[in-house]
């Protein structure tokens, strides 16, 4: 697996139309720059890269993994997390 970091959980996000629960972290760049890191062990800590296992075959679950990526994204950038910062990126860890 890979480096973790220490992300301080600022909200979460409910199961919602099959989706895990996870919860949403932010950290900072050396620049200031903030980073939401979607936090969901079951979904993305795991050994391989991010898109495919060690044996380089994709996830089985790659749909409910992009999903869950996909509706944090669209809150953060609704303004419904963390209103009043603004985000660069999004990852999962």
């Amino acid at each position: 697996m890979g480096q973790r970091v220490a992300t301080p959980e600022i909200d979460d996000f409910v199961p919602l139309a099959g989706l895990p629960a996870c919860d949403i972290g932010r950290a900072y760049t050396a620049d200031g720059i903030s980073a939401y890191v979607l936090l969901c062990p079951e979904l993305y800590d795991r050994d391989g890269k991010p898109c495919s296992n060690e044996s380089g075959r994709d996830w089985r679950d790659s749909d409910v993994r992009f999903g869950r990526f996909a509706s944090a994204a669209a809150e953060i950038a609704a303004g419904l997390v963390d209103p009043g910062h603004n985000a660069l990126f999004l990852t999962f860890h």
